[in-house]
């Protein structure tokens, strides 16, 4: 009897269990050729990646803010973003210009277990992500992005000023490859458990020459040899779930580990270190607080920390609203406005 019941349990099972299938995608050449970049786009995306190197260079003095939406999940929502991020931009220019605006272009959102993975999560996406770059671009809005899966990239990276590898794939072997062979300064973040000496290493790894399985620009998969190396590779600090490391003690240690490799740093004024210490709950709107706290550092002297990186949109928090953050929530539009000009009043004094 026992065994009957067993039996129709694992034969109901196998007839729920959803059929596997996949679906071929365009190729990376093709997709560039169906939706190429534009003359103009190309001229924003070359100019800004050499801004970007200047300013880890130490060259450009500037300190580089990459804002924008935790994830893109509407474009259009995303594009009246952008042309508030370019009216901001040009004020900037005109009165201090001692900050350099990225728009976060994220098309791609890890997850701790499960949940909605991102606009190109699908192969409609991967065709939405590239219009919408382009659209982007063509306004002079510089891109960044976060790249996480490793086919990605060749898709949509011609578009792209600045990327970065996040805190659960900092010890990638598959992402420390293919950082090797991104066209534009890549950042790693730490751990979440905090580490740094991991980033390290893939710092390390990404700018050097790798060999290693990804796809070509066919969509094949294949053996890619000899990537040139990424000789921007650098850290972001993102706090982990020990609390936050903005703080001057923290980087001091940052930078002391990232001796012998590029000291430059990043830091996200988002994630963990909006922690909350009563209570273990994130507050973004504490990214202000994060924001003037490294405005300080630079200003008494700390030229290491490079860009500060914040999460907003044109309607605060979370939700279902136009314009309103999917997953983490952002800053709406009149606050980050207001810290983006508190920003460059302050490093002008």
């Amino acid at each position: 009897m026992a065994t009957d019941m067993l039996e129709q349990m694992v034969s109901e099972g196998v007839k729920k269990k959803p059929e596997r299938r996949s679906t071929r995608l365009i190729s990376p050449r093709k997709l560039r050729e169906t939706y190429p970049r534009s003359s103009s786009s190309e001229s924003v995306v070359l100019g800004s990646r050499k801004i970007v190197e200047n300013i880890l260079e130490g060259i450009d003095k500037r300190l580089l803010i990459i804002i924008g939406p935790c994830s893109i999940n509407d474009p259009e929502a995303a594009l009246d973003y952008a042309r508030k991020l370019k009216r901001l931009s040009d004020e900037i220019h005109e009165n201090g210009d001692n900050v350099y605006l990225i728009m976060r272009t994220y098309f791609e959102k890890p997850r701790t277990t499960v949940g909605w993975k991102g606009l190109v999560s699908n192969p409609e996406g991967l065709v939405e992500a590239r219009k919408l770059l382009r659209r982007i671009t063509e306004l002079e809005v510089p891109c960044a992005t976060e790249f996480l899966n490793p086919y990605v990239f060749r898709y949509i990276q011609d578009h792209i000023t600045w990327s970065a590898i996040g805190a659960r794939n900092n010890k990638s072997q598959p992402h420390r490859e293919f950082g090797s062979d991104l066209e534009m300064p890549v950042g790693i973040k730490n751990s979440d458990e905090g580490g740094i000496v991991g980033s390290r290493n893939s710092i390390i790894a990404a700018g050097t020459s790798q060999d290693y399985f990804g796809i070509d620009d066919e969509g094949y998969v294949a053996f890619i040899e000899n990537t040139l190396g990424n000789l921007y590779a650098h850290l972001i600090l993102r706090g982990s779930e020990n609390g936050p490391n903005y703080d001057r003690e923290s980087v001091a240690k940052a930078l002391r580990i990232l001796e012998g490799v590029r000291k430059k740093i990043v830091i996200d004024g988002s994630h963990d270190q909006t922690l909350d210490p009563e209570t273990g709950e994130k507050d973004y709107m504490k990214q202000e607080d994060v924001a003037f706290d490294i405005v300080d550092q630079r200003v008494e002297g700390n030229e290491d920390i490079v860009a500060f990186m914040c999460e907003s949109y044109l309607v605060g928090g979370s939700g279902n609203k136009y314009g309103q953050s999917k997953t983490d929530k952002c800053l709406g539009w009149e606050d980050s406005e207001r810290l983006v000009r508190g920003i460059n009043k302050k490093l002008n004094l």
